[in-house]
């Protein structure tokens, strides 16, 4: 594309991204028959499970900090308890079907 427009190099443009959150009465917002129903099955699912400790955890594809996030989850989560990777990782499932690798120091639990 540079080669079009003249440029020796190409230089991405910022785009603004901006989001609104819903208002709620409560703090917190309340959760909707179908979300309900996703976690009453993910509860049943497991047998184990893990507290997200830090205010915002990544859920990465392996175990390490080199491998991609694929999700994340806030403080007070409960993922399951999948296992123990030898290197200080937790193998855990989120409720939207989504397994994958958090940092041991980040969460208690089994």
């Amino acid at each position: 594309m540079a080669a079009l427009l003249g440029c020796s190099s190409a230089v991405p443009a910022k785009v603004a991204v901006s989001a609104t959150v819903p208002r709620t009465e409560s703090t917190t917002a309340r959760l909707g028959g179908e979300n309900r129903a996703v976690l009453a099955t993910f509860y049943k699912r497991y047998h184990a499970f893990v507290v997200v400790t830090a205010d915002h955890l990544n859920v990465r594809a392996g175990s390490g900090f080199k491998f991609a996030p694929l999700n994340s989850a806030t403080r007070g989560a409960r993922l399951a308890y999948l296992g123990m990777s030898g290197n200080g990782w937790i193998r855990v499932a989120l409720p939207s079907d989504i397994s994958g690798y958090v940092a041991r120091q980040w969460v208690r639990g089994t």
